[in-house]
């Protein structure tokens, strides 16, 4: 045997190319399965700002609609707003009440990756003063 290479016994430690391959392959699945979390992670956050965003133009319409003057029977009203169609209703309220209308507002992205939309429904009753 050359001078300088030793012989190396079975139990002297160091890794055979085996374990090196299950190593391999389990630092692979665990980084694949991290980053498809990753994935959802950011598809989620995308979502509840695309939510909250449509809350909000739900909101801002609602409140639009009870700060005016008493509002008379609307059947189907609808605006554009950014990426977001808004619709809404104003309905008597069952009973024949004059005094009361019930407002409905639903905001939906458009698109077809849109799935979900916002529905907001309030009452509101006519004030003494109007």
């Amino acid at each position: 045997m050359p001078q300088g290479l030793a012989r190396r016994s079975p139990g002297d430690g160091g890794s055979s190319l085996v374990e090196v391959l299950l190593a391999t392959l389990l630092l692979a699945t665990s980084l694949a399965a991290l980053a498809q979390m990753l994935v959802l992670g950011i598809r989620a956050t995308a979502e509840a700002h695309e939510t909250t965003h449509a809350v909000a133009l739900a909101s801002q319409k609602i409140e639009e609609l009870r700060a005016a003057p008493f509002p008379a029977p609307v059947a189907d009203a609808t605006d554009a707003v950014g990426a977001f169609d808004r619709r809404w209703t104003v309905a008597s309220l069952p009973g024949d009440s004059p005094d009361g209308v019930v407002i409905a507002v639903t905001v939906i992205r458009r698109g077809a990756a849109s799935r979900h939309s916002v529905r907001l429904v309030t009452v509101r009753t006519r004030r003494s003063d109007e």
